[in-house]
């Protein structure tokens, strides 16, 4: 019981190293869904106002076109 307590204090969840994992994942992919949406708001947004962006400037680096 002293260990429990003592991993609390220094800052534990409680939570097995599982359930950390898939909370952790399902808040990233939560928060890459919100960037990417975001981005193509600035995107039409520039568009909108008369500032398209070359052709192949909105695809990420290192990355081959599929």
């Amino acid at each position: 019981m002293q260990a429990v307590i003592s991993a609390r204090i220094q800052g534990g969840t409680g939570l097995k190293p599982e359930a950390e994992q898939v909370i952790w994942d399902r808040s990233r992919d939560r928060e890459t869904q919100v960037a990417l949406a975001l981005e193509l708001e600035v995107m039409r947004a520039a568009e909108a106002l008369g500032f398209p962006l070359p052709s192949g400037a909105g695809r990420p680096v290192g990355r081959c076109p599929p």
